[in-house]
């Protein structure tokens, strides 16, 4: 499946039909060759979709971030794939090679549950998938894991739905824990 277009939430009928529409006419004109695709197969593509503004915006910050060696923050609503960007800043980065892992709350709570996450990643990247929803000890553990030495140390990400600065500011809990 190939994406054409986008329409931002609430999206109004009149305008998804006519969208459709032109996206269905367009295809019947011009259909995709393989090779015109971009995906995973092509290691110099990225493997996302969109020509707006707003996503090349978001390729020249990805491109930009992709090998800096620092702690990555992605926000937005759910379904905006926040954890894709997260994976393609991985998978296109000097650390592909190496393991990519996704933890959640209940993963992080278990006493046993940082060493076993460091020894995982093997020094690729880890992700902690909304952030906001990690109690105040989970946060607490996830900050002495980024500050522990060692010779193969991850690269540290994290997805919120939440906007932290906000919440930092209202200091405004969410769901088991609050940011800050």
């Amino acid at each position: 499946a190939d994406a054409y277009d986008y329409l931002p939430k609430p999206f109004d009928l009149p305008d998804l039909m006519k969208r459709t529409a032109r996206a269905l006419e367009n295809r019947a004109r011009a259909p995709q060759q393989p090779d015109q695709i971009i995906g995973a197969d092509e290691p110099d593509e990225l493997p996302l979709v969109g020509k707006t503004p707003a996503m090349q915006a978001l390729y020249r910050l990805v491109a930009r971030v992709m090998n800096a060696d620092l702690p990555v923050l992605i926000t937005g609503e759910s379904g905006t794939g926040k954890s894709l960007i997260a994976r393609v800043l991985h998978d296109f980065s000097d650390r592909r090679t190496l393991p990519f892992v996704t933890v959640n709350a209940a993963d992080i709570a278990d006493l046993e549950g940082p060493a076993r996450i460091l020894a995982r990643a093997k020094g690729g990247t880890i992700l902690f998938d909304e952030i906001a929803d990690f109690d105040h000890d989970s946060q607490a553990r996830i900050v002495r894991m980024m500050e522990t030495p060692g010779d193969h140390v991850p690269r540290f990400m994290a997805t919120s739905q939440a906007d932290p600065g906000r919440l930092i500011s209202d200091k405004t809990p969410r769901g088991r824990g609050s940011v800050g």
